[in-house]
């Protein structure tokens, strides 16, 4: 005995390969038998009680109609509805659902000029389906019917799959990907700078002297080029004798217009600039799990609504079910009155006749006597 988990699993997959909505699957399903009954067995008799036809299972597939007839398969490929859909709920299933994609073929393309929606499809699909297969307004478009003409079948219908809807999972968030560049490329945070050189503190020209009174030893660019894994930091290096260092109009000069100055940037407000590591980050998995449990919770409480309109429509239905047959009855006791009545009424005249036969009978033979005797 499958589980009702494992019956909509396979009926959604029957209906992804037959390219129908699951949601009108499940919904045909679950009004053809309230809660997805597979050995269910629905006699259809006539008002004088004598069998018609026999729905059978899952998808309660009529043996008169539908046993015999062949169907395209989700390949394409036809294939026979046959005698397995009474006891395979597998088997009634595909028939099922094969008969819901042509009736949902039909009910597309009537519907195609028309501006009919998915649920108006739906709702055609169904009332054809039902009513075993055929576009007229009497079967295809039965559910455009109001009021105290209103099918309660077409009512439990359009109740289930707004409750199928609601119960479908919802589509994941989209994300902008032309405008949201991956990790990779984003550009990285600038390194962190000791400060511009500007903010660093001058030196006394008073105390070092003017370089233009300071000796000539020879321009720098004859001296050696220092070994900088060897040459120990600013901060540790011994203070330079100005008197013997050489003027610096001899060092090179920079390529002013391909380094820009230091100075250039504006400062940053250190203080009130936290670093990087202690700004708030934005958990996005905790908000897509709000916005998920939101949703499922609207979902949750449609389908709950839902199923309470369908509840009320499967009690009305049931009532007006058996206020027929009490109806049938009570027609077909009086009728059995009416008869015994008509026959005893039959058989009282009868009796009258014969009785009246009789007496005419013994009053000629009481003539003939009487005309005898004078004789």
């Amino acid at each position: 005995m499958p589980t009702t988990q494992e019956i909509r699993d396979h009926l959604t997959s029957l209906a992804n390969s037959y390219g129908v909505p699951p949601a009108l699957v499940l919904a045909v399903a679950r009004t053809e038998t309230a809660n997805f009954d597979v050995n269910a067995v629905v006699p259809n008799l006539n008002t004088s009680g004598e069998l018609l036809s026999t729905d059978y299972g899952l998808m309660q597939i009529n043996d008169k109609t539908w046993i015999g007839n062949t169907l395209p398969g989700p390949d394409g490929q036809p294939f026979t509805i046959t005698d397995s859909v009474k006891n395979d709920w597998t088997a009634n299933a595909n028939a099922g659902v094969a008969l819901i994609a042509d009736e949902y073929r039909k009910a597309s393309d009537y519907q195609a000029d028309k501006g009919g929606t998915a649920q108006t499809i739906a709702q055609q699909t169904y009332s054809a389906y039902n009513a075993g297969g055929a576009l007229n307004e009497n079967h295809a478009l039965r559910y455009t019917k109001t009021g105290a003409n209103a099918d309660p079948r077409d009512q439990n219908f359009l109740a289930a799959y707004n409750t199928e809807q609601a119960l479908a999972p919802a589509p994941a968030p989209a994300t902008d990907q032309a405008n949201t560049p991956p990790i990779c490329d984003q550009p990285a945070p600038a390194p962190v700078t000791s400060g511009p050189v500007c903010d660093q503190p001058i030196t006394d020209s008073a105390t070092s002297g003017p370089t233009s009174e300071q000796p000539a030893s020879g321009p720098t660019s004859d001296q050696p080029a220092p070994d900088s894994a060897a040459t120990p930091p600013i901060s540790e290096q011994p203070t330079t004798d100005q008197a013997t260092a050489g003027p610096t109009s001899d060092l090179p000069t920079p390529d002013s217009a391909a380094t820009p100055p230091i100075c250039d940037p504006p400062p940053t407000d250190s203080e009130s600039t936290p670093p990087i590591s202690d700004q708030p980050t934005i958990d996005s998995a905790a908000t897509n799990q709000a916005i998920s449990d939101q949703q499922q919770q609207a979902a949750q409480q449609a389908a709950l609504q839902a199923q309470q309109q369908q509840d009320q429509m499967q009690r009305q239905v049931q009532q007006d079910n058996e206020r027929q047959v009490q109806e049938n009855d009570e027609r077909q006791q009086e009728d059995d009155e009416r008869q015994l009545q008509e026959d005893d009424e039959r058989q009282q005249q009868e009796d009258d006749e014969r009785e009246e036969q009789e007496n005419d009978e013994r009053q000629e033979q009481q003539d003939m006597m009487e005309s005898n005797r004078i004789a």
